[in-house]
């Protein structure tokens, strides 16, 4: 349980668990304790230090390590809930020391050693419950659901991506939780634990209606700012937005339930060779609708047949803004790269975009159909192209 542990970069602190006397401790950004065996929307079930966390019972890899500003200490929680690897279901509370903040976003540095034990899943719920840190509170709201932005391993100490999401509500503790790991085979006994170096928090007043995204890359050293920093953002401000299931106004899928930068599987977003850290999974026969903010001039996306699928995949895409098609894709089939997808919103005062999913004459009912880097652009240009995340050899 050697380890790396993260910057507390921002305003929002993580939950900690400290000892068997269930005290919180403090930390960077507020007060933290450790959580084992709880699922989002559920009580607390607080980890106890030297069994679930702690280095032999010393203050070493404790959750409080998460938030410290050093990527070379890191939180390790071997918890096990049920049938689940150890570390699923574990996690962080924080009570912010400065008072209610508006978070919206979060970014994660991985540990030292095992990739595997990497959270690749993950939920955030928000309270202003003044017992938020005590053992069998369940008043948390969900805020966010989804990759944690090292779905794709930015390599050892390293921070992935951010990963930001709507809202508009200022809470004063957060809850973040482990819901799977990079590796969930059961084959590897070292993954014996979920563990992180740091957790970032994003706070800022987002517009209404502002998306989840995933920014890229790891903040280099020399921009880090000090452990009880506040990065703030102002989402409103910005010409380009990518979008996620939550901003989404209506989603309709044929089966499953529609991933946010993953696919319908629960994977990463993976079509050909590409793999993308930010976009929406979903499936045949489905439909997602977005309301249209005003300025808002070009849509842009990658699309394709996920890899998770046999060769049997053959899916089309068509998009409309307020019931008109402005877009009709080609038969796409499992294996070939992704299509790239810009156009411009020409309609005045437009008031909603409509995806839709269907079936090609010579495809299944559950082909998976991935939309990588899918965002609003108010540029009065058409915007640059983004790239995949990473191709696979």
């Amino acid at each position: 349980m050697n380890g790396t542990r993260g910057r507390c970069f921002a305003v929002i602190a993580f939950l900690m668990l400290t000892t068997l006397a269930i005290g919180a401790d403090d930390c960077a950004v507020g007060k933290v304790v450790g959580v084992k065996r709880t699922i989002k929307g559920q009580p607390n079930i607080l980890a106890v230090k030297g069994e679930d966390f702690g280095s032999g019972g010393k203050d070493k890899e404790v959750p409080a390590d998460a938030l410290d500003g050093d990527l070379n200490t890191k939180y390790y929680n071997q918890a096990r809930s049920g049938t689940q690897r150890a570390g699923v279901y574990t996690g962080l509370v924080v009570t912010l020391k400065d008072g209610p903040k508006v978070v919206t976003g979060i970014q994660f540095g991985t540990a030292n050693d095992v990739p595997g034990r990497d959270p690749v899943k993950i939920t955030i719920e928000g309270s202003n419950d003044a017992k938020a840190l005590e053992a069998g509170t369940s008043t948390f709201t969900l805020l966010y659901e989804g990759g944690s932005g090292v779905e794709i391993d930015p390599g050892r100490n390293k921070w992935g991506k951010e990963v930001n999401f709507p809202n508009n509500k200022a809470y004063a503790s957060y809850r973040v939780l482990v819901a799977g790991l990079r590796d969930e085979t059961g084959k590897d006994a070292e993954v014996n634990s979920t563990q992180y170096s740091e957790i970032k928090f994003i706070t800022g007043t987002p517009a209404t209606g502002s998306s989840a995204t995933s920014k890229s890359a790891s903040t280099p050293p020399d921009s880090v700012p000090s452990p009880a920093a506040v990065v703030s953002t102002t989402p409103s401000s910005r010409k380009e937005v990518y979008l996620t299931v939550q901003r989404a106004s209506r989603v309709k899928m044929g089966w499953g339930k529609a991933g946010d930068n993953l696919n319908v599987n629960g994977n990463a977003l993976c079509i050909g060779k590409q793999v993308f850290g930010k976009g929406i999974g979903l499936n045949a026969n489905s439909e997602i609708i977005f309301k249209l903010e005003p300025d808002v001039r070009w849509v842009t996306f990658h699309a394709g047949i996920d890899s998770d699928l046999t060769d049997s995949g053959a899916l089309r895409v068509n998009v409309y803004v307020d019931g008109q098609v402005i877009y009709e894709s080609s038969t796409m089939r499992f294996g070939e790269d992704p299509i790239y997808v810009s156009r411009e919103i020409k309609k005045k005062d437009a008031r909603e975009l409509r995806i839709e999913v269907v079936v090609a004459p010579d495809g299944t009912g559950k082909d998976l159909l991935d939309f990588g880097n899918l965002r609003f652009s108010k540029s009065t240009t058409e915007p640059t192209r983004d790239a995949a995340a990473a191709v696979k050899e």
